[in-house]
């Protein structure tokens, strides 16, 4: 068997900046990071681009990273609306192979007998 696992760990905050940030520009997105954690002490575990050229991290306390940057738009964690996302790229897998498993932040394919279909482990992954 061959599996190719798609890591995707950006996706919590892919799929909140898709629901949230629709009508904003990528060049004009503010600075955004997705928290979790206990109400006391949230700590990030995703921030954007232009969150992190301020020196905001995964992993800072909140108001850490409000230090760094006062205007930094934050996000409770929305379990559901990453699950989902996760759902739909796993479907988009399936027009290569019928094997999809959801794993954490992860779709693993299994392509063993895809392989001839497109060609070769190389043309698959190119497609």
């Amino acid at each position: 068997m061959l599996w190719i696992a798609l890591f995707l760990p950006e996706l919590p905050l892919q799929s909140v900046e898709a629901r949230c940030f629709l009508d904003i520009a990528a060049d004009s997105m503010p600075p955004h990071a997705i928290s979790e954690g206990p109400d006391t002490r949230p700590v990030l575990c995703a921030v954007n681009g232009v969150a992190h050229a301020r020196g905001v991290r995964a992993g800072q306390t909140v108001s850490m990273a409000r230090a760094l940057a006062s205007d930094l738009v934050i996000t409770p964690r929305q379990p559901d609306w990453a699950q989902d996302a996760l759902k739909r790229v796993a479907t988009l897998c399936c027009q290569f192979t019928p094997m999809v498993t959801l794993e954490r932040e992860s779709v693993l394919l299994e392509v063993t007998s895809s392989l001839k279909l497109f060609g070769g482990l190389g043309q698959l992954a190119m497609t």
